[in-house]
């Protein structure tokens, strides 16, 4: 069974793994922000005013990290979805 194609030449296929290769590009980059907001907590010798304002920081990070993990749950289903879709075709159409 050969790849559909779609007007501008990709395959459905590749679509869904561009958009599959998207999210996880996504998730590298929420995670390595966060990691970078540990390393300079680890390596500074911050005030505790300082320490506190890099705490509220981190928290909104953390907090707009777990609203985009959200997002993409319901991305990545969608394309999980039409994956199956594309490689289980309805027999009756």
């Amino acid at each position: 069974m050969g790849s559909r194609q779609n007007v501008g030449g990709s395959s459905n296929r590749d679509r869904v793994f561009e958009v599959i290769s998207s999210v996880a590009e996504m998730e590298f980059a929420l995670a390595d922000a966060i990691n970078a907001q540990t390393r300079i907590l680890r390596r500074e010798n911050l005030s505790p005013d300082q320490l506190k304002e890099f705490s509220e920081d981190l928290a909104q990070l953390i907090a707009l990290t777990i609203q985009k993990e959200m997002m993409l749950e319901f991305i990545l289903k969608g394309a999980l979805d039409a994956w199956e879709t594309v490689n289980n075709p309805d027999p009756k159409k």
